[in-house]
């Protein structure tokens, strides 16, 4: 699981029922975390929870996050985790796949299904798709939760300084000084955009800095957005090169991954990155990988 969806995870659970007003359109009364596991070969799910409405009806509410990588077609997974769902808690239910980088999901439309004989169709499922990408931040401030705020990171900002400051003053405008520090880290945590980090440190003062060291979970993971290292950038354009250069199986992919993710060296991932851009398919890429594997443990 990648920093950025366990931060998103993280977030959905601390603020669900935000969340669950936003995706049901509907003022929520109740909202209950089940499990994410699911029965037959265990395969988790993002977030669940059974949620109820402010008209007292119940519905199961499903979300997952997803960039560019998948190693099933989205449809099919959500095929998969939607039946197990309703075998292992029923209905009404509702899916959501949140695509947050860029160009991720772009052909997804959440609507699918396969023909059966003659004019019949033997299934049918549908989910919610929202491309967080596709966005703009003034969108998200629209809304007035100010629990969605953090997902302004993974947005559009069409005039960044004239809504930045927006979404910073919505963020401190939150009444809890806990809620409020736990949101500006999730949103440090979830930049990806140089431009939008470098704007965000500008804007960030002392105060806000001493809010956060008052929660020791929060400053640590402030802390690592700070100390985010080159490696880890490096790192994942690699992985990001390899799965759209080379279309790897998703065997294949998994096992280089695996590799990959255990290397800190920068002068090593540098030489990785640039092997991705140049090999001329995936078999030559592993050689070079695992060649310097071999060397690095005779080493």
């Amino acid at each position: 699981m990648s920093t950025l969806d366990a931060l998103l995870k993280q977030l959905v659970a601390d603020f669900a029922p935000d969340f669950a007003a936003w995706l049901l359109n509907s003022e929520v009364l109740t909202v209950e975390p089940i499990t994410v596991e699911l029965p037959a070969e265990t395969v988790f799910a993002d977030s669940v929870f059974r949620v109820q409405l402010a008209d007292g009806r119940i519905s199961l509410l499903h979300i997952e996050f997803q960039g560019r990588r998948s190693h099933r077609p989205m449809p099919e997974r959500m095929l998969d985790y939607m039946v197990r769902l309703f075998q292992q808690h029923g209905g009404p239910l509702h899916s959501v796949v949140l695509y947050w980088e860029s160009g991720a999901g772009k052909e997804d439309t959440g609507q699918y299904q396969v023909p059966g004989p003659g004019d019949k169709l033997a299934l049918t499922w549908n989910y919610q798709v929202i491309h967080l990408w596709k966005m703009e931040a003034e969108q998200l401030l629209a809304l007035g939760r100010e629990s969605l705020l953090p997902l302004a990171s993974l947005t559009h900002f069409e005039k960044p300084a004239d809504t930045l400051p927006k979404v910073l003053a919505g963020i401190r405008s939150v009444p809890d000084e806990y809620d409020q520090a736990e949101l500006l880290a999730q949103f440090l945590g979830l930049l990806r955009d140089e431009e939008i980090v470098a704007m965000t440190q500008e804007l960030i003062d002392d105060l806000d800095i001493e809010e956060i060291k008052q929660f020791p979970f929060l400053w640590q993971s402030y802390q690592r957005y700070v100390q985010r290292t080159k490696a880890e950038v490096v790192r994942d354009k690699t992985l990001e090169a390899i799965a759209i250069r080379l279309s790897p199986s998703a065997s294949d992919y998994r096992r280089v991954e695996k590799v990959i993710v255990a290397i800190s060296d920068l002068a090593r991932l540098d030489s990785l990155f640039n092997l991705s851009l140049r090999a001329a398919d995936f078999a030559e890429f592993e050689r070079g990988l695992m060649s310097n594997s071999a060397n690095d443990r005779q080493n």
